[in-house]
């Protein structure tokens, strides 16, 4: 069922235009139907909705069972997967998925309200990106509230470039089909959702010559 025939198309598409207008999408980049198919737009706002649930889950879960240390004012979570950043909720998605998803951002233009950060934030509906892991170059020591960097792997993840994929919309479709739920994940389990990686179409941040502060002089391919 389109956005038209549920009678929800004319305030979606409302919504979505300012968006655009606000990130300066020229309307030669608009997608073609945009005005009228808005349904892409949808599944990826309930993939995210899902996405951020279970990683919230993975929080109250830690909470209710391990203890407060370190003088933190909540639990100190575990390190999980090879990940050097103590957040269960991105390690958890990250297990399931194989990578950590986002909206697909854009750099908010001079003069642009206050506003525009809560827009950028809800631009899911126009694409979503992930990267293999949450914060690649951050570095050791406590952040934060909460947050904790091991010093163990740095040197590795700091001489790594940061990829960001785009997730393909055909793959977003499939995981609200029943195919999906009744065959692919009992038969391959979590391989079945894994997000596909298309080299091709990804975002290519290299380090910078500090080897130390690769953000530094970082650069885009």
């Amino acid at each position: 069922m389109s956005w038209q025939e549920n009678g929800s198309a004319n305030g979606y598409s409302d919504s979505f235009q300012r968006l655009l207008n606000t990130a300066g999408v020229p309307a030669s980049h608009v997608p073609e139907g945009f005005a009228n198919d808005l349904n892409s737009a949808a599944l990826r706002s309930y993939l995210t909705l899902a996405d951020t649930i279970v990683h919230e889950f993975a929080h109250a879960f830690s909470l209710a069972y391990f203890d407060k240390v370190l003088g933190l004012s909540i639990p100190a979570e575990p390190f999980v997967g090879h990940e050097r950043t103590m957040e269960l909720g991105f390690a958890t998605m990250r297990h399931i998925f194989g990578g950590v998803a986002s909206a697909s951002n854009f750099d908010p233009p001079a003069g642009a309200p206050p506003n525009t950060l809560q827009e950028i934030a809800a631009y899911v509906p126009f694409g979503i990106t992930f990267r293999d892991k949450w914060l690649p170059w951050a570095e050791p020591g406590t952040h934060g509230k909460h947050k904790h960097y091991l010093d163990e792997g740095k040197d590795a993840d700091f001489a790594e470039p940061i990829w960001t994929y785009p997730l393909p919309q055909r793959q977003i479709f499939d995981y609200f089909t029943r195919e999906m739920w009744e065959k692919k994940v009992p038969r391959y389990g979590l391989d079945a959702l894994k997000y596909v990686r298309i080299p091709e179409w990804a975002s290519v941040e290299m380090p910078g010559p500090d080897p130390q502060k690769p953000w530094i002089k970082s650069t885009l391919r």
